[in-house]
């Protein structure tokens, strides 16, 4: 099994918000749905070639987001089932989505994971998470309950799903974590 983070390319396209802070927006969304989303302006700063995936990277706040266009969004929807919803954005070049996980699993191996802590012992940064492969099997999507505020991971069926559709923009060469051995 291999987990992935929703990490873009190098000169992949840049999706922001309008204005700026309306960031604070997509803080925090995981782990629950939101039935009265009300989607916020983003903008799209170059243009997609049509298979298009985006991370969103915040990095004062240390989180990715997966932004997707309409032919991501029916590749995905199938294969992240009840296990994402996609909310919609409002971007006035292209039709987008935020792909919003749901699972939230306590999959988090701290003890062999390189963690930083604030001084009180929070969790601020996973250097390199190791997971508990038992209980993100069968899954597509999830966060750990320790970062349930920041970063989206996802595994083989949502990698395998992105390759064999043609899309583009995600650095899938590079997992955060495998269950194989070295």
């Amino acid at each position: 099994m291999t987990v992935w983070m929703p990490r873009s390319l190098p000169f992949a396209q840049v999706v922001a918000t309008d204005p700026p802070q309306a960031y604070a927006v997509l803080v925090g969304l995981q782990g629950r749905r939101h039935p009265d989303w009300t989607p916020p302006t983003v903008i799209l700063h170059k243009r997609s070639e049509g298979r298009f995936l985006k991370a969103v990277h915040m990095p004062a706040l240390g989180y990715y987001a997966l932004v997707v266009n309409g032919r991501a969004k029916d590749v995905l929807e199938g294969v992240f089932a009840d296990e994402a919803e996609f909310l919609p954005l409002a971007c006035p070049d292209m039709p987008l989505w935020l792909v919003n996980n749901l699972n939230v699993v306590d999959a988090l191996d701290e003890e062999r994971s390189e963690i930083v802590r604030t001084r009180d012992g929070r969790i601020m940064d996973l250097v390199k998470p190791v997971f508990h492969a038992d209980r993100i099997a069968g899954r597509a999507c999830f966060t750990v309950p320790q970062m349930v505020t920041k970063d989206m991971y996802f595994t083989d069926p949502v990698a395998d799903a992105i390759r064999a559709a043609g899309l583009t923009g995600l650095d899938l060469d590079r997992p955060v974590w495998t269950d194989e051995a070295p």
